[in-house]
């Protein structure tokens, strides 16, 4: 794969949000620069531009687990038996 297919699909799985594609493009612009391609400016500014995508990925993700253990807390909430108000009626 060259070079700049490799950051075509980092840039795709970046988008789709896809962790397994994007680790797997990484590895092979790390081969490419391995095997003698030289980056270019315009390559390296893509590079970083990949990196802000991740940081606000990683900032997505976060929030949106913060979100789940919301609603899974939610749920346990009302799955927990709830005491029942005892009256005593002899009074």
């Amino acid at each position: 794969m060259t070079f700049d297919e490799a950051t075509a699909q980092m840039l795709a799985a970046l988008h789709a949000r896809d962790l397994d594609a994007l680790s797997r493009a990484l590895r092979a612009r790390a081969a490419a620069i391995e095997a003698g391609f030289e980056p270019t400016i315009q390559d390296i500014e893509e590079g970083e531009q990949a990196l802000r995508a991740l940081k606000e990925l990683k900032k997505s993700l976060a929030i949106e687990s913060a979100r789940l253990r919301q609603l899974e807390a939610g749920v346990t909430s009302t799955l927990t038996p709830r005491h029942r108000p005892r009256i005593d009626c002899k009074a």
